[in-house]
Order: C-alpha cells, then structure tokens, then sequence
C-alpha cells in the first residue's frame, strides 16, 4: 500500500472530497490509494477522490468517485457509475 498525505479534505453530511498525495505515483499505485482511502468512509453517501503527486499540481494522476449505493449514483454520479456490488468505486487515470 503506497503512503498518501490526505489534503483538502472536505466533508457534509452527504458528500466528501479530498486530495491524496503521492509523490511519484503509478496509476496502480494510485488506485490502490484510492481504495485504502474508500474502506474509510463513513457515513457519506458521494466521495471523489483524486491522487496527485503534489498538491499544488493541478494535474491529476487517478480520480475516483465512491458511491455508497445505487440510489447515491444515481444523485450523485448522473448514473455513471454502475456496479453489482455497493459500495462501488469508479475511477479515472487520464494517463492511461
């Protein structure tokens, strides 16, 4: 599991965002963070997280938005995101 420093995090009581930094990530590592990221979520029903290797970088590496149910895709992620199982993570490596 790759090390992040969690930066800009905001959170209401239904949705969160937040920037994980990782200097030098690879996509996979950034997924990986991404999803360790996920597992503690608590209580938000829309989460994006985004990985860059530093914060002040306005490019990104991985974008992931983290539903909590197909009701919240619907609300919050216009139907994009699609899943058999909830929570479901959609991500996002413009690099790839």
């Amino acid at each position: 599991m790759p090390e992040y420093t969690v930066a800009d995090q905001e959170e209401s009581e239904a949705t969160g965002s937040v920037a994980l930094v990782i200097p030098n990530a690879t996509e996979d590592e950034a997924i990986a963070a991404i999803r360790d990221f996920a597992e503690g979520i608590d209580g938000q029903l829309h989460y994006e997280i985004t990985v860059v290797r530093n914060q002040s970088d306005g490019d990104y590496v991985c974008r992931g938005k983290w539903v909590k149910d197909e009701k919240a895709a619907e609300i919050y992620g216009s139907g994009q995101v699609v899943s058999d199982s909830w929570p479901a993570i959609d991500t996002d490596c413009p690099g790839s």
